[in-house]
């Protein structure tokens, strides 16, 4: 637990790579995070986040067998980067980087160049072709890319590093693929003797919607939307990532928000929750950086949100009913399987064969002591014990009988009226003791008198 070697296996298919896109062959890599049980404390191991102890260890080669190149274009040399001495405020500052690449077999097809902030924050990236080629050609050449310090950038130490691909898609990075041939090249000094940005990005709040969903049966969208502000470069980018229960990151709920150099902004999307997805709680994360590179990351594994608990939405499963419990029980379908329904075709519909605890499908004998109607003095009565095991409560006028089970319970209310096709008036069934129950109508001096059961 404290100290160990682990291994993860994975395997490429033939069929995985049938037909070949672009992409698909030349060099791979492995990316590896570690989370510390308990504080959750979190280091990735990759491109843009800590390089590997030693690099190019987690590298492999994927080919297509045709015994196409194989290596990757390498960085021969940086020519020395001239510092940005200067009141970076008033506006960006251009700095041009040169540099050699060869790639002996194919030819250098594209690159990129990422630039970082002194404090390690990614700043921007700028693509590069053959367009950029001063002397030489793809095989052997010196190339030069103009890079933009931005406006407000805080003095100290920048870096760039290097996407190089050739023309048969094998990639290098640096220096997290290989080690720069001169490390320090790399570097530059930014001395901005006006205004800097050293404020990261603050989120006021994310607000999630609906904060449960139920996608047992279809998919189910959610709303969120994240507001932040952003003291003096203004806002570069926004990433929201969606957690599952296990904390796996699910990919396809990724979004990017482009920040727009906006110095507070609201940022909403609307995400598609996939039917049948894990039932629990589900959580955002964050990252969103200025346009120097101060960056704020929130959620489970960098800085609780705002509001902790905001972040979060639940995925539940439909729970059935009292009633549904009871039909799936006794395998009832069809017809047979309705409130009114009476399978076995004895005195009872479903309805009262679970309030009074007995079987759909056996036939049962006329029972007062689990239901009778009787006249009484002045009142018609109907009297009825409840299942012992059903749950019983209130609301308004309706006794609600649950299984337990968690789901909607059955109700049930006396009803009354002087006419039998109207005017029904609802009456709570009154307690006699234990778990029986009654219903009365004063009987009319004159005219007639109903009283019946409603069932929900």
């Amino acid at each position: 637990k404290f100290f160990g070697t682990y291994e993860v296996t994975t395997t490429l298919f033939q069929s995985d790579f049938i037909p070949t896109n672009f992409f698909e062959l030349g060099l791979w890599r492995a990316d590896v995070e570690i989370t510390e049980d308990n504080t959750f404390n979190s280091i990735f191991y990759g491109p843009l986040d800590t390089p590997f102890p030693n690099p190019g260890d987690e590298l492999f080669s994927v080919s297509d067998g045709v015994g196409a190149d194989s290596q990757a274009p390498i960085l021969v040399s940086i020519d020395p980067i001239s510092p940005v001495i200067a009141d970076l405020s008033a506006g960006s500052q251009t700095v041009p980087i040169s540099f050699r690449v060869t790639d002996n077999a194919s030819g250098l097809a594209s690159g990129f160049l990422f630039l970082y902030s002194s404090s390690g924050g990614f700043v921007d990236s700028f693509f590069f072709d053959g367009g950029s080629l001063v002397t030489g050609d793809d095989l052997d050449g010196e190339y030069s890319v103009d890079i933009t310090v931005p406006q407000y950038a805080p003095s100290g130490t920048w870096n760039i590093d290097f996407l190089l691909e050739d023309n048969a898609t094998n990639q290098r990075n640096y220096p997290f693929d290989t080690a720069f041939p001169n490390p320090g090249d790399e570097t530059f000094t930014v001395t901005n003797s006006g205004t800097s940005d050293t404020t990261n990005p603050v989120l006021q709040s994310i607000v999630v919607t609906p904060s449960s969903i139920d996608t047992s049966s279809s998919a189910q969208s959610i709303d969120v939307t994240l507001t932040i502000t952003e003291d003096l470069s203004g806002l570069s980018a926004v990433n929201l990532y969606v957690y599952d229960t296990t904390d796996s990151f699910i990919s396809s709920l990724f979004t990017f928000f482009p920040g727009n150099d906006q110095l507070s902004g609201v940022f909403s999307t609307t995400l598609e929750i996939p039917q049948g997805s894990l039932v629990g709680t589900w959580k955002f994360a964050t990252i969103f950086y200025d346009n120097v590179g101060n960056t704020t990351r929130h959620g489970i594994f960098w800085d609780p949100f705002p509001v902790p608990g905001d972040e979060e939405f639940t995925v539940t499963a439909t729970i059935p009913s009292t009633y549904e419990n009871f039909v799936s029980l006794y395998s009832l379908t069809g017809p047979d399987a309705l409130l009114d329904g009476n399978p076995d075709g004895d005195w009872l519909i479903n309805a009262w064969e679970l309030v009074l605890g007995t079987n759909p499908t056996v036939t049962d004998s006329v029972n007062p002591s689990l239901m009778d109607v009787q006249r009484v003095g002045g009142e018609l009565q109907m009297t009825f014990t409840v299942d012992p095991s059903l749950s019983i409560g209130t609301s308004g006028d309706f006794l609600q009988l649950s299984d337990g089970g968690g789901g909607a319970p059955m109700e049930l209310t006396g009803q009354t009226s002087s006419a039998l096709t109207s005017g029904w008036t609802n009456s709570l069934p009154s307690l006699v003791s234990g778990t029986t129950y009654r219903l009365s109508l004063t009987i009319p001096a004159s005219g007639p008198g109903f009283l019946r059961v409603d069932f929900n």
